[in-house]
C-alpha cells in the first residue's frame, strides 16, 4: 500500500514537473519565434529602405528578392524584375563575369558605367556581390548597388582641379615648395629643380639642414617658424648657396589650414632677385663714382673762379683792365 502510494505521487510529481517543464519550453520557444520575427521584420525594414539597391540572386542567377531602391536604378517593376536572369542577359562582360564569380561561392566587385534596360539612362554603379555560402558553388548571392555617378563627377571635377593646380606649379617662374610641420619637404616645382640644380627626389622628406649650410638652414627654419607662431603669411630677402653660389630670392611664406582651422603646412613662394640686386650693386657703385666725380668736378670749377677773379684782382691793381668775365658765375 505504501509502495502504491509513493509511486503514485512519483508519477504525480513527474506529471507537474513535466508540465511545468513544457509550458517553460513552449514559452521560450514563442518567445525565440518573436524574436526571430521581430528580427525579420528588423532586417525587413533595413532591407526595403537601404540607401543602396540591395538583391538576393538565386544559384542559377535569377533575381530572389530586391529593394526598391534597386528598382529605381534599373528603371524596371518588381514584376519585371523577381524571377528575371536581367543581371546575367546584360551586355556587359565585367558585369557577367563578377556575378558569376560570386555564384562560384566567392566575393566580386564591380565598378562600370550602367544603362538601363530603357536605355534612357546611363549611370556608373558600384556593385558588391556576396555568396551567402562562401567557398560553396553554387551559392545564392546577396548584392549590393551604389550609385556612385555623382560622386565621380565630383572625383573628376577635383582631378582636373588637381591636374590644373599641377600645371600652374610646375610652369611657374616661381620656387614654389611646401614642408610639412616637422620641417621636411613635401613638395617642389620643376622650377625649383632647375634653379637649385637639384632633383625632386633629393628634397622631399628631407629639410633645410639636410639641403644647405647650417647658417642658411637657421635662417630658412626661423622663417617658417614665424609663420606657424603667428599663423600669418610673411615676405622676405632670403639666400641659398647653389654650387658655391649665392642665390637671393624675395620669399613669400604663408600657413596651410585644413578644414578644421589647423596648420598643416608652410607653403612657399621665392622670386629669384639675383640678377636684380645684381644690378642694384652696380647702379649704387655707378652712382657713388659718379657723386665723387661731381665732387672733384665742381670742386675744381669753385677753384677755377677763384684764380681768374685774384688774376683780374691783380689786373685792376695794375691799372689793366679785368681779363675774365665771372659776374654771372659767382654762386
Amino acid at each position: 500500500s505504501v509502495t502504491i502510494l509513493l509511486s503514485t505521487g512519483a508519477i504525480l510529481l513527474i506529471l507537474i514537473l513535466g508540465d511545468r517543464t513544457n509550458k517553460i519550453l513552449f514559452q521560450a520557444r514563442d518567445n525565440l519565434e518573436k524574436k526571430i520575427e521581430e528580427r525579420e521584420i528588423h532586417y525587413r525594414t533595413i532591407f526595403r529602405n537601404s540607401p543602396l539597391g540591395l538583391i538576393r540572386i538565386s544559384k542559377d542567377g535569377t533575381i530572389m528578392d530586391c529593394n526598391e531602391k534597386f528598382i529605381e536604378i534599373m528603371e524596371s517593376s518588381r514584376n519585371e524584375l523577381i524571377g528575371s536572369s536581367s543581371l546575367i542577359q546584360v551586355n556587359d562582360k565585367k558585369m557577367k563575369k563578377a556575378i558569376q564569380k560570386a555564384l562560384s561561392g566567392n566575393t566580386a566587385q564591380y565598378d562600370g558605367e550602367y544603362t538601363s534596360n530603357t536605355g534612357a539612362t546611363s549611370r556608373y554603379l558600384r556593385v558588391i556581390f556576396n555568396p551567402l555560402k562562401p567557398g560553396e558553388s553554387p551559392s545564392e548571392v546577396i548584392a549590393t548597388l551604389e550609385d556612385v555617378s555623382d560622386m565621380r563627377k565630383i572625383e573628376a571635377a577635383r582631378e582636373e582641379n588637381r591636374n590644373l593646380l599641377s600645371s600652374i606649379i610646375d610652369n611657374s617662374t616661381n620656387l614654389i615648395y611646401m614642408k610639412d610641420l616637422a620641417g621636411k619637404y613635401i613638395l617642389v616645382n620643376n622650377y625649383y629643380q632647375k634653379i637649385l640644380k637639384i632633383r625632386k627626389e633629393d628634397v622631399v622628406n628631407k629639410n633645410d639642414y639636410e639641403l644647405f649650410p647650417k647658417e642658411i638652414a637657421e635662417t630658412l627654419v626661423n622663417n617658417d617658424r614665424e609663420v606657424l607662431e603667428t599663423r600669418k603669411s610673411i615676405s622676405i630677402e632670403e639666400t641659398v648657396l647653389v654650387e658655391d653660389q649665392y642665390l637671393n630670392f624675395f620669399s613669400i611664406k604663408f600657413p596651410i589650414f585644413d578644414t578644421n582651422g589647423k596648420i598643416t603646412a608652410v607653403c612657399g613662394m621665392s622670386t629669384n632677385i639675383t640678377k636684380m640686386k645684381e644690378v642694384e650693386k652696380d647702379l649704387k657703385n655707378k652712382i657713388e663714382e659718379l657723386e665723387l666725380f661731381n665732387k672733384i668736378t665742381i670742386g675744381r670749377e669753385l677753384k677755377m673762379i677763384e684764380l681768374k677773379k685774384e688774376i683780374n684782382g691783380m689786373l685792376t691793381q695794375s691799372g689793366y683792365s679785368e681779363k675774365y668775365d665771372i659776374a654771372d658765375k659767382n654762386d
